[in-house]
């Protein structure tokens, strides 16, 4: 639960950026991403180390994520209530043929968000997220990719999900492939595009998909990843620095560096930062 909430609030950073364009021009989002169904195991004091076994007396706490689903929920939460009338959105995701598959329907319908485009495939089961909690809150988790990669076929047409939508929103927990065949047809569009989980996957990013977006959004874990442990971040100089590397030349894509509790970092390629509070 707590990689859950903590993937929301990162996830309502960035649907608060996206429902100004939402506001100005039209009244959808589309969310192409992972929809996983979490357990969450409270094992005490401590967790684990390897080898050992922690014995737990607590029932599982269990909930539907991934990073799509996060994107998708929290773009509902910010954009029902904007102007009275709410915005719309619709998630495209890849979920097996089990009882997984039927809770994140559910979820997604409490929600609000349109799930459509919500296939079941006989290729794998829905994605699955196992979570450790101790009292303190550290966690360890493990992410079984499931539909999330196996479920695509490489020919879905996108036109129709992007169609009047002012934003669509991508992470990197379905393949790179998916990603940019969508973020084309947002492009033909005229959508604004933010990729979101920069190095959730711990693969490089493909310089040619991030100029293809408009906003690059990783948190600072990411960020770390992303350019290597030999480069500093102390600072907001420094900070401001690597995200730039992170910027293809000739591209006119921002980063969002979201930094928790100190807020967020909007950093463009020649502009001034523009630094949010929490």
């Amino acid at each position: 639960m707590a990689r859950a909430d903590a993937s929301m609030r990162r996830a309502v950073v960035v649907g608060l950026l996206c429902m100004a364009s939402a506001l100005e021009r039209r009244r959808k989002i589309a969310v192409v991403g992972s929809a996983n169904f979490d357990t969450t195991y409270a094992v005490g004091a401590k967790l684990p180390t390897a080898g050992e076994t922690v014995v737990t007396g607590g029932a599982p706490a269990t909930c539907c994520g991934g990073k799509g689903l996060n994107q998708a929920v929290a773009a509902a939460r910010v954009g029902g209530g904007v102007g009275g009338a709410g915005v719309d959105v619709e998630f495209a995701a890849r979920v097996g043929d089990d009882a997984a598959a039927a809770a994140v329907r559910s979820a997604l319908a409490d929600a609000g968000v349109g799930a459509a485009r919500v296939a079941a495939t006989a290729a794998a089961g829905t994605g699955l997220g196992v979570v450790l909690l101790e009292d303190g809150g550290e966690v360890l988790s493990v992410v079984v990719r499931g539909a999330n990669f196996a479920g695509w076929d490489g020919g879905e047409a996108w036109d129709d999900l992007v169609a009047g939508a002012s934003v669509l929103l991508l992470q990197q927990e379905i393949p790179e492939a998916v990603n940019a065949a969508a973020a084309a047809a947002a492009r033909r569009a005229g959508g604004v595009i933010v990729l979101q989980d920069a190095g959730g996957e711990d693969r490089p990013l493909d310089p040619e998909h991030v100029a293809n977006c408009d906003y690059l959004s990783p948190n600072l874990s990411e960020l770390r990843r992303l350019v290597g442990a030999d480069v500093s971040l102390d600072g907001d100089g420094a900070l401001d620095a690597a995200c730039r590397s992170l910027i293809p030349p000739g591209a006119a894509t921002k980063v969002l560096l979201t930094l928790g509790a100190r807020g967020s970092r909007l950093v463009s390629r020649d502009g001034p930062t523009l630094a949010s509070p929490a």
